[in-house]
């Protein structure tokens, strides 16, 4: 069935659903996708049990945000929009639901908890500044490590000469404040016994090799950041509670893909 819908044309040839969902799964993309639904409708059995609800003044509101942030501004307008997405209201509504029960259910957990989790992990939360140089090759890398310990050249200005991370070689390198858990474990390691100007490396980084230069260390506060990330981290667990070990399953054609 999925074969005999026409989803793309490249110059003469069409190709069907079936084809794109294929792909799709071939590159895990569907994994992602499987995944982002099935934790989307666990939301809504946590919110049952916790007898959680979004009032439908509350909804209508969303919508009515979604509508003039698309530019929706007329019935009409509206109405296309569905026929050209394909896209349903009752899909819409209870996309914009799900973001609405999140942000309670999020909310509902006291300080306490917070704090009791942040007081377990808190090195996971101590944050280091810390500039970057991304190369080709392991000898290179090493090269600018040797260069940058015998004082013969600026972190920065070797970032900006060699790096092939785009994000922040117009930076000199400088990748901001780091959290101890962002980091892969071997950096983490070498980051956090340092001290603000060290320099090490090179890892590796899939293709390319990283060289980190630290700038400063601070001990992880309960901010406001740290705050959210650690209601993201109970929540996740509650709903794993709820889904239970076998609680979530792809069927028939997709079940390989999970």
């Amino acid at each position: 069935m999925l074969d005999e819908i026409a989803c793309v044309r490249v110059r003469s040839k069409i190709h069907s659903l079936g084809d794109m969902l294929e792909s799709m799964r071939l590159s895990n993309r569907w994994r992602e996708a499987v995944s982002e639904f099935a934790r989307r409708e666990v939301l809504f059995l946590v919110a049952e049990e916790e007898g959680v609800r979004v009032p439908d003044e509350e909804l209508q509101e969303r919508m009515d945000l979604f509508r003039r942030e698309a530019g929706l501004l007329r019935a009409e307008d509206t109405l296309r929009w569905f026929e050209e997405t394909g896209v349903s209201q009752d899909a819409l509504e209870r996309d914009r639901e799900a973001d609405l029960i999140e942000a309670k259910l999020l909310a509902r957990f006291d300080r306490a908890e917070v704090e009791k989790h942040f007081v377990a992990n808190r090195k996971q939360y101590d944050a280091a500044r810390l500039s970057v140089i991304e190369v080709e090759t392991e000898a290179m890398g090493r090269e600018i490590v040797l260069t940058l310990r015998e004082g013969e050249g600026a972190f920065a200005d070797l970032a900006r000469a060699h790096s092939r991370d785009e994000a922040t070689r117009a930076l000199g390198g400088d990748l901001g404040w780091c959290r101890r858990a962002s980091l892969p474990e071997e950096v983490a390691a070498k980051v956090f016994s340092a001290r603000p100007g060290a320099v090490f490396g090179p890892f590796r980084a899939g293709e390319v090799y990283r060289v980190y230069g630290v700038v400063d260390l601070k001990t992880g506060p309960l901010d406001p950041s740290a705050e959210r990330e650690i209601r993201r981290i109970l929540l996740q667990r509650r709903m794993d509670r709820v889904a239970g070990p076998r609680g979530i399953e792809c069927l028939s054609f997709w079940k390989g893909s999970c």
